[in-house]
């Protein structure tokens, strides 16, 4: 008696378990002819399960549950082991688990080496039992759970905190059905590879990842001095080292000057496109910012970039096949891609630190042009109560309508510094024109958070080299050129028709006929489409938390621990008090 693949894999949570049971109660009440369970774990599976110790509590325990569903839809079979050797479907599952290492996982989490020792010894055994063969078997099942689980659902169990707003997705793909269908060696290497991130910068980061573990190795070049301003044509002792730091990211062309101290035009050349690659201004001055990023070490660098793998593993994540919006928030930059390719950009503001934009995944699905803005009660409590309190007028009537308790009121008449005055009476609305918080046009997704992407009046913050400035709404560079772009698919809408709409009075609804992807997301490394690495700050201060959970659970990413410990004395801790309740809607 088998669970077909096609209910399994429909299965989740309590129910599992429950048919694990109904299983597991069917197959020890029965009865058989002749040799019972000749290839069988039916009789240690339950002990064992309850021994499995491989992670901890809470991925322990999915893995104990999957193992436990697997052999009760398996008849309890053995999948690994045979009588006289293992089969090469282990000797598979052993290889891919040992290359894990060259995208950010680290084979010691899965008992490799141990388990490898183990079966080596097993089959050495002349007086080895069936008992021997089906435990072991249960180890090996427990290891592949816990890979696969890492694979499609990543090693952070929160990915957000109570300051901050981080929406994951669910994994696609069912390994115990995937398990359940194994056929073969290749075929379960062609599986294992499925369950890994379909998602483009997913394969490139793998290459940058492989390629700064090799250059963490060489890297033996001192920091520079952190209190640095040289301007090009200078002289300065820190020159030849700053020449080797980059040669080493291979961002400067060959020089025999090597050793001389004069800032020439081309390391000029090279400090530049380092700036850029890591979201700074051009301006080839060596300083500040440039000087840190300088000093992040090649070990550093690879403990970010296998953060980054691990972050795609939560999903979902973009596939940019199909025009799909993306606005990754340390790079300050929104893009919308159709086959793969960029077919719009801007740049953005997002969040402050203190009003965080969230991490979520969702649908644009219309557009309001000429909109209004409903003040949220957080700024209305915070920003406006201290203003009208020093003057009732300073809010004009042309551009906000007040409200108490649904009715429309004058602002002036009211007796703002009373003690007993209570804010959520109220409601602000600014009315549509030039001078809206939201500008000529917002772009509505319905998400839980109030976010939304907006036109802004503040066209000057766009020239800011950080622009984490925002309430945590996004503020477009190029808003009406993104809604020409989105309902350039609809009758009767063009540019011309776009330019009458932000004209109008009143807010005009467009629903468009189809929903666009949005995926927020927060990358602080990707690979670009010239096969370039960018470097990001991280913002929020996500990053050392992340790294921080990974350590919790003993769970190294690749590089040593003296490389995580020289990455967290470089990126700063976040002190914010942000409570989720406060996310802007501006």
């Amino acid at each position: 008696m088998t669970l077909s693949v096609s209910i399994i894999m429909r299965l989740s949570g309590v129910w599992i378990v429950a048919i694990a049971l109904i299983v597991s109660f069917t197959f020890s009440g029965c009865k058989s002819k002749g040799p019972r369970y000749a290839d069988t774990v039916i009789f240690p599976i339950t002990a064992a399960v309850e021994k499995i110790q491989i992670a901890p509590p809470f991925f322990n325990e999915k893995v104990q549950q999957k193992t436990q569903v697997f052999y009760s839809a398996n008849n309890f079979k053995k999948v690994w082991l045979g009588v006289k050797r293992p089969n090469n479907e282990y000797r598979a599952f052993i290889d891919e688990v040992k290359a894990s290492s060259t995208y950010g996982l680290d084979p010691d989490d899965y008992d490799i080496t141990i388990l490898e020792q183990l079966v080596v010894s097993l089959y050495k055994n002349g007086r080895r039992t069936e008992a021997d063969i089906s435990d072991l078997d249960i180890k090996i099942t427990a290891s592949f759970f816990l890979y696969t689980t890492h694979l499609m659902e990543g090693r952070v169990r929160y990915p957000g905190a109570p300051d901050f707003i981080w929406e994951r997705g669910m994994p696609l793909e069912n390994d115990i059905a995937m398990l359940l269908s194994m056929e073969s060696a290749i075929g379960l290497r062609k599986k294992l590879e499925r369950i890994q991130p379909s998602d483009q910068q997913y394969s490139r980061l793998k290459e940058a990842y492989k390629k700064f573990r090799v250059l963490q190795q060489a890297d033996t070049i001192p920091n520079i001095a952190g209190n640095l301003l040289i301007k090009p044509g200078e002289l300065n002792v820190e020159i030849p080292l700053i020449r080797r730091k980059l040669s080493l990211l291979d961002m400067l062309n060959k020089s025999s000057r090597d050793e001389s101290p004069e800032y020439d035009d081309n390391l000029v050349k090279g400090v530049k496109k380092f700036q850029t690659l890591h979201g700074l201004t051009a301006d080839g001055i060596i300083r500040g910012e440039t000087v840190k990023f300088l000093n992040m070490t090649m070990k550093a660098r690879a403990e970010l970039i296998a953060l980054n793998l691990e972050r795609l593993r939560w999903g979902p994540s973009p596939k940019g096949d199909n025009n799909e919006v993306v606005v990754n928030v340390p790079e300050f930059m929104l893009r919308v891609y159709n086959n793969h390719k960029s077919v719009l950009e801007m740049r953005v503001v997002t969040g402050s630190e203190l009003t965080a934009t969230p991490v979520f995944h969702d649908s644009l699905k219309s557009i309001v042009f000429s909109p209004t803005w409903i003040v949220p009660q957080s700024i209305f409590t915070n920003e406006f109560l201290p203003k009208l309190r020093v003057d009732s007028a300073h809010f004009s009537s042309d551009r906000f309508t007040f409200y108490k308790r649904g009715k429309e009121i004058d602002p002036t008449l009211e007796l703002w510094d009373d003690d007993e005055l209570n804010p959520a009476a109220y409601r602000v609305i600014e009315n549509p024109g030039p001078a809206n918080s939201l500008g000529n046009v917002k772009f509505i997704m319905p998400n839980d958070f109030s976010i939304y992407l907006h036109d802004t009046p503040a066209d000057r913050l766009f020239s800011r080299e950080k622009r984490a400035l925002s309430h945590g709404c996004i503020r477009l560079e190029k808003p009406l050129e993104l809604a020409e772009y989105l309902v350039g698919h609809q009758k009767k809408w063009d540019k011309e028709r776009v330019a009458e709409a932000i004209q109008s009075a009143e807010p005009l609804r467009v629903n468009l006929k189809k929903a666009y992807p949005v995926h927020i997301v927060y990358r602080t490394v990707w690979v670009d489409d010239d096969n370039e690495i960018n470097f990001r700050t991280d913002i929020y201060g996500h990053d050392k938390r992340h790294l921080a959970q990974l350590d919790e659970r003993n769970i190294m990413t690749g590089p040593s621990y003296s490389g995580q410990q020289a990455l967290r004395s470089f990126l700063p801790m976040n002190s914010s008090g942000f409570q989720p309740s406060d996310i802007a809607k501006k």
